[in-house]
């Protein structure tokens, strides 16, 4: 059965698709019923693959705007018995490869620490899917499947101490199946696998997720936040809020600051705070100065210009102590050379009084030196 969702919610009305006449029963001893299945739909949703523990395990064709299934096509005719010698093809996890061209399941046997991971190549069509089977053998007892959005399938399998994974699953001939490449903390795996969870290295959240601590010399704003750090879509939040331009991006940028100011992200999924990183924010502000001189004639100042006149309004910018633009205007008194006059030659009889009479300046000192 399958059930249409749209904007308006869940039709609870079911679309049957009849996919097997067999009818099941509980008895006799042992039963021979359809238990241990897994569905995965085609990432384009136009397939869908059942697995099951003691009955065949098929792919067929989904109408996605219908929702009827069609073109049944058996890809493990299980060969169940109730014999002393159990006789088995047990199908369980089951995912699509992301290009949706390759099927991935995990298949027991029968036979204790006889398991595999089976592929199959659908890009044929319909009907030529079972018999490009592919095996890779695995320890446990039987694995439940997850494609996830990083491009890969993860799965579990029963007792064993890690997660396992299919790195380059759209590789038909490759697809590097690694057995218990993230190891638990401790304990094994059971038969089961959540419908949704996400797998990270440490290395993929820094520890500087909202970035490294800044200096500016001048009022903000200032960029927050990793764009290339995260890829396992979480959620973030900044504090505080009001300081900046999106709260729930992963990068954001702030307003304009004029202090400094601490900025907090909080990393969360699945309602979990991941990890918090703190960026500092710090605004060393411009200074300003004025340069007093006063000479005579000219004066050459720091700008390498040579001022003749008196000025106040020239400016210089020059990094301050703490690395920041200092402006400095200079404030410049030019006073002019002036023409000393000690007055007329005289000739004078010896031992006559002379009066001397200078003019061109506002205070004088007299050389009484005698030349002979």
């Amino acid at each position: 059965m399958s059930f249409e969702v749209t904007s308006a919610g869940i039709n609870n009305t079911p679309v049957v698709s009849l996919v097997s006449s067999n009818t099941y029963s509980y008895t006799p001893i042992p039963v021979v019923i359809p238990i241990f299945g897994w569905l995965a739909a085609s990432p384009y949703n136009d397939a869908i693959i059942e697995t099951s523990g003691f009955t065949n395990s098929c792919l067929y064709d989904f109408d996605n705007l219908t929702g009827i299934l069609s073109n049944q096509e058996v890809l493990i005719n299980n060969p169940y018995s109730s014999s002393t010698v159990l006789t088995i093809l047990l199908g369980d996890g089951c995912a699509f490869s992301p290009d949706g061209k390759i099927i991935y399941m995990s298949v027991f046997d029968g036979i204790i620490n006889s398991a595999f991971i089976y592929r199959f190549d659908r890009s044929g069509g319909s009907g030529t899917v079972a018999a490009t089977l592919q095996t890779s053998a695995i320890p446990g007892f039987n694995a439940t499947m997850q494609a996830r959005n990083d491009g890969k399938i993860y799965f579990n399998i029963g007792n064993e101490p890690g997660l396992s994974v299919i790195t380059d699953p759209n590789n038909f001939s490759a697809p590097n199946v690694l057995l218990n490449n993230y190891m638990y903390p401790s304990g094994v795996a059971d038969l089961s696998l959540a419908n949704d969870f996400k797998v990270w290295a440490e290395q993929i959240l820094p520890t500087n997720i909202a970035g490294d601590d800044t200096t500016l010399c001048t009022d903000g704003p200032v960029d927050l936040g990793c764009s290339s750090c995260d890829s396992i879509g979480a959620s973030y939040f900044w504090e505080p809020a009001a300081m900046v331009i999106n709260p729930n991006n992963k990068t954001t940028q702030t307003i304009g600051l004029s202090a400094n100011q601490t900025f907090m992200v909080h990393v969360m999924y699945c309602g979990d705070t991941i990890t918090t990183d703190t960026m500092n924010v710090t605004i060393n502000n411009a200074s300003m100065g004025t340069d007093t001189q006063e000479e005579c004639d000219s004066y050459t100042w720091i700008d390498g210009v040579n001022y003749t006149a008196s000025n106040n309004t020239a400016t210089h910018i020059i990094p301050n102590a703490i690395g920041c633009d200092s402006t400095i205007t200079l404030n410049l008194t030019i006073n002019a050379l002036t023409t000393l006059d000690a007055g007329s030659n005289q000739t004078v009889c010896e031992g006559t009084d002379v009066t001397l009479t200078a003019t061109g300046a506002a205070a004088y000192d007299w050389d009484d030196d005698v030349h002979m």
